[in-house]
């Protein structure tokens, strides 16, 4: 039959409330620590709730995968919690009040089956080393803005030539723009190079 209590139900250390007819779930204080425990091989945790008027599994602990958990909705921390991944939290997500962060300890890398797109509604792509930023992408009246942001800092194309690595062209900003190509300027049959400000 169903028991009723008016009042608590108190058990010792380590006294187990025991579920099932083959106590396949206990729980239980062991004077340090609190213990749900699906004792069942590879029998799940489910945190059950009615959502208006229906049952539904919250949140699944997957016992035959090491505790995998499902979220049958959004994860929401409030602001200045963070999100930590590995074991020494080395990747951290967070959000500030105003602004979102992702930090790593090590290398970051984005490895996806298909394209990345970076939309940024502020039109600025910063780039930027230990919080200095040395360059800009954006968008200036849809004209697409390559912007060396260091004072006198050049811009360089370079890439790998028979295993060597050179400088294609560089744009010296300290001199007004002045660009220097490491070898010919090829222009192709009919085309005209230009001098002057006037281009027509």
């Amino acid at each position: 039959g169903k028991a009723t209590f008016n009042s608590h139900v108190a058990l010792g250390d380590s006294k187990q409330l025991q579920l099932g007819a083959d106590a396949d779930m206990i729980i239980y204080h062991d004077g340090s620590a609190n213990y749900v425990q699906a004792v069942k091989q590879d029998s799940d945790l489910f945190f059950r709730g009615n959502d208006g008027g229906s049952n539904f599994n919250a949140l699944q602990l997957d016992m035959s995968t090491g505790g995998t958990a499902y979220f049958a909705d959004d994860v929401r921390l409030t602001d200045n919690h963070a999100v930590r991944l590995g074991t020494d939290g080395d990747i951290v997500f967070f959000h500030d009040g105003t602004d979102g962060f992702l930090e790593s300890a090590g290398n970051f890398t984005l490895d996806v089956a298909g394209d990345i797109n970076i939309d940024a509604d502020g039109a600025d792509i910063n780039l930027k080393d230990g919080g200095t930023r040395f360059g800009i992408l954006y968008n200036s009246s849809s004209d697409f803005v390559i912007e060396s942001s260091v004072q006198d800092k050049d811009i360089k194309f370079q890439g790998n030539d028979g295993g060597t690595g050179i400088t294609a062209l560089r744009l010296d900003m300290s001199d007004g723009g002045v660009a220097f190509f490491n070898d010919d300027v090829r222009i192709n049959d009919a085309k005209v190079l230009r001098f002057g400000d006037d281009q027509d």
